[in-house]
C-alpha cells in the first residue's frame, strides 16, 4: 500500500469520526443547556406560584382568620385559581398534591383526587422538601421542579413535558447530521488532493532509497523546495554520503578484526547445535598445526581426548541451557604430532543471536601454565612441610634449652646463692659494708633466678602438662597483665580434652605471640581473650583497644619486612587446619580470631 493510500485511509476515518463526535457532543451539550435553562425557568414559575400562596397565607394571618375553617378554605381555593392562571409554556402546568399523595388541584379535572402516593417520584419528593426531577407519569415524560408548602401541607409541582422542552434540539438533529456528512465529503476531497501533492516528493525519495538499497551509494536527490521535504532530501543525500564513508570504514574494521582473529594466540571456534564447526580460526594451524586448506572436514570430537568427550558434551549442553552465561572448563586437544595439549575453554551460547546462531568457544593453551602451577603447588606443599618441621624442631630446641637453663644454670645459681648465704653468715658484725654487698648480690641473684625460670616457661609451656590448656591460657593472660601492666579479661570454655598435645602447643604459641605483640606494640590498656565452643569447632578471639595499624599496608609489605611472628602464627594456624583473620584500623585497636574444627 502506498503512502498516499495509507494517509487517506488513516486520516479520513479520523476526520469522519471527529465530525460525527463533534456533532454528537454539540447535540448532547445543547440538550444539557436546554435542560438547565428549562429547570431555571420552571423554578422561576415555581417561585411565582409560592409567592402567590404566601400572600394569601399572610392574608389569613393579618386578619386572624387562621382559625376560621371556612375562610381558610376560601383562601386556599383562591390560591389554586391563581396557580391555574400561571402559564407554563404551551403544554406545561402547575398542580398541587397534599401530604398523603392525593392530587387536590390539576388543570385536568379527571386527575383531581387521584393518588400518586405509590409512584417512585412522589416517594423521592417525601425525602427532599424541594428540588428538580424528571419522571414519567401516565405515559408522558416530564421535567419538573417542586417545593413543599408547610402551612397547608401542599406539594406545589411545576411540570413541562419533555417533548416541549427538548423539541428545538431534536429538530436540529437532521441539520447537524447533514452538516457532518457534507463536511466529511468536502474534507475528504481536500485531504486526498493535498495528500497527493505532499507525497510526490516522497516517491522521488523512495526511488532514491531503492537505488541505495541496491548498492548505488552515489545516488543523490535533487533539492527543489525549502520545506520539510527539501530538508529530508538534504538529509538523504548526507546519509548516502555517510554510508559511502561508513562502508569503507566497516570494510577496514572487518579486515582489522580478521587479522586479530587469525593471529590470536588461542583458538576461536563457533559450534552449531550439533557441536560441529561453523567457524574455526586460522590460528589452529599455528597452535595445533592442523592444516585448514586441505579439503578435510574437521570435527571437534576428533581432537578432544577420548576420556573427556562425554564431559565436553555436557559442557556444551550446559552452555546452551545457560544462554548468555560464560562457562569455563579445561580439556585436552590432540596436536598434529599426536601429543595432548591442555586448553582452557571459555564458552558462551549465542544460538539465539541471529547473527551468530552458534556456541562461541575461546580456547587457550595452558599446558605449560598448568605444569608450572602443579610445580608451584608441590613446592608450596614441600615448603609448608618444611615449615612444620622447622616449627617442631624449634619446639624441641626450646624444650632442650629450657631443660638446660633449669638444670644447669638454675641449679648453679641456686648453689651460688647458698654459698653466698654461708659467706654472709660467716661475716662479723663489724663488716657491715660486706654484709650489705652480700644482701644486694642476693637480691640480684633472686632476680636472675626468677628471669631464668620465666625464660624456661616461655621456651616450653610446661604448664600445659601440669595444668592443661585452659588453665595455661589463664596463667598466660595473668602473667601478661602483670608483666606489661595491661588489664586483661578472660572468658574461656573448658577445652582441655578436645585437642592433642601438639595442637595444644600450637594454640598456646599463637595466643602467646598475640599477647606479646599487644604488650610490645599496641600501647593498649586492656586486652580480651575469648574461647568458645560451637557447632563449627572452637573459636578463639584476642582483642585489644590499642593504637591498631593499617592492615592493607602491612599486607603489602615484602616478606622480609613483615617479621617472623605473624608468619609463624599463620603457619601454626594452617597446622591446626584453619586460618586466622585480623581486623584492625589505625586508632581503633586490633582483633585476631580463628576457629579450629573439631
Amino acid at each position: 500500500m502506498s503512502i498516499y493510500s495509507k494517509i487517506v485511509c488513516l486520516t479520513l476515518p479520523l476526520v469522519l469520526v471527529a465530525l460525527i463526535a463533534g456533532s454528537g457532543i454539540t447535540y448532547y451539550l445543547s440538550g444539557l443547556a436546554i435542560n438547565d435553562l428549562a429547570g431555571n425557568w420552571l423554578e422561576t414559575q415555581l417561585s411565582e406560584a409560592i409567592s402567590a400562596i404566601n400572600e394569601n397565607e399572610e392574608f389569613l394571618k393579618r386578619y386572624n382568620l387562621l382559625d376560621d375553617a371556612l375562610g381558610e378554605r376560601q383562601v386556599m381555593q383562591d390560591s389554586l385559581v391563581l396557580l391555574d392562571g400561571i402559564r407554563i409554556g404551551e403544554l406545561g402546568y402547575i398542580f398541587v398534591v397534599d401530604a398523603s399523595g392525593d392530587i387536590i388541584a390539576h388543570p385536568s379535572e379527571e386527575r383531581i383526587g387521584l393518588s400518586i402516593a405509590d409512584t417512585q417520584w412522589f416517594m423521592e419528593m417525601n425525602n427532599q422538601p424541594m428540588g428538580r426531577m424528571a419522571f414519567t407519569w401516565m405515559g408522558s415524560d416530564y421535567v419538573s421542579v417542586y417545593k413543599w408548602f408547610p402551612p397547608w401541607k401542599w406539594y406545589v409541582i411545576v411540570v413541562d413535558p419533555t417533548i416541549e422542552v427538548f423539541g428545538p434540539v431534536r429538530k436540529t438533529r437532521a441539520y447537524v447530521l447533514a452538516l457532518a456528512i457534507f463536511g466529511s465529503v468536502g474534507i475528504a476531497i481536500a485531504l486526498m488532493f493535498l495528500t497527493r501533492q505532499l507525497t510526490a516528493p516522497l516517491r522521488i525519495l523512495v526511488s532514491g532509497t531503492q537505488k541505495v538499497g541496491r548498492g548505488d551509494l552515489a545516488t543523490r536527490i535533487p533539492i527543489n523546495t525549502r520545506d520539510e521535504f527539501g530538508h529530508l532530501s538534504g538529509v538523504f543525500n548526507d546519509m548516502a554520503e555517510d554510508l559511502q564513508k561508513s562502508l569503507g570504514a566497516i570494510r577496514q574494521r572487518e579486515e582489522y578484526y580478521r587479522s586479530l582473529i587469525e593471529n590470536a594466540p588461542g583458538l576461536i571456534m563457533v559450534l552449531d547445535d550439533k557441536k560441529d564447526f561453523q567457524y574455526l580460526s586460522p590460528s589452529v594451524e599455528r597452535v595445533l598445526e592442523h592444516p585448514l586448506n586441505t579439503g578435510h572436514t574437521y570435527r571437534i570430537m576428533d581432537w578432544i581426548h577420548p576420556h573427556e568427550r562425554e564431559a565436553f558434551h555436557a559442557f556444551c549442553d550446559e552452555t546452551v541451557v545457560g544462554t548468555g552465561k560464560r562457562l569455563n572448563r579445561d580439556f585436552r586437544l590432540r596436536h598434529r604430532d599426536g601429543s595432548w595439549r591442555l586448553f582452557h575453554f571459555t564458552s558462551q551460547s549465542l544460538l539465539d543471536n541471529d547473527a551468530v546462531k552458534g556456541i562461541i568457544i575461546n580456547a587457550r593453551d595452558v599446558t605449560l601454565q598448568k605444569k608450572f602451577s602443579r610445580a608451584l603447588v608441590e613446592s608450596e606443599h614441600q615448603l609448608r612441610t618444611l615449615s612444620a618441621k622447622l616449627l617442631a624442631a624449634r619446639e624441641r630446641e626450646q624444650k632442650r634449652l629450657s631443660i638446660e637453663l633449669h638444670d644447669e644454670v638454675g641449679q648453679s645459681l641456686t648453689v651460688l646463692k647458698l654459698k653466698l648465704t654461708l659467706l654472709e653468715n660467716g661475716l662479723e658484725a663489724g663488716q657491715g659494708e660486706l654484709i650489705a654487698q652480700c644482701d644486694e648480690t642476693m637480691t640480684y641473684l633472686d632476680t636472675v633466678i626468677k628471669n631464668v625460670r620465666r625464660l624456661c616457661r616461655d621456651l616450653t609451656p610446661a604448664a600445659l602438662v601440669d595444668l592443661g590448656l585452659t588453665s595455661s591460657l589463664h596463667w598466660l593472660m595473668e602473667e601478661f597483665s602483670r608483666h606489661y601492666n595491661v588489664r586483661s579479661e578472660i572468658d574461656l570454655d573448658e577445652i582441655d580434652d578436645i585437642f592433642d598435645n601438639d595442637a595444644q602447643i600450637q594454640i598456646y604459641r599463637i595466643v602467646q605471640e598475640s599477647v606479646t605483640n599487644i604488650g610490645k606494640h599496641a600501647g593498649a590498656t586492656a586486652a580480651w581473650l575469648t574461647v568458645e565452643k560451637n557447632r563449627h569447632g572452637v573459636s578463639f578471639t584476642i582483642r585489644d583497644e590499642g593504637v591498631g595499624f593499617d592492615l592493607d599496608e602491612v599486607t603489602r609489605r615484602k616478606m622480609n619486612d613483615k617479621g617472623l611472628g605473624l608468619s609463624a602464627m599463620q603457619e601454626r594456624a594452617r597446622m591446626l587446619g584453619t586460618e586466622f583473620r585480623i581486623q584492625s584500623r589505625t586508632g581503633e585497636g586490633t582483633t585476631l580470631f580463628f576457629t579450629i574444627p573439631t
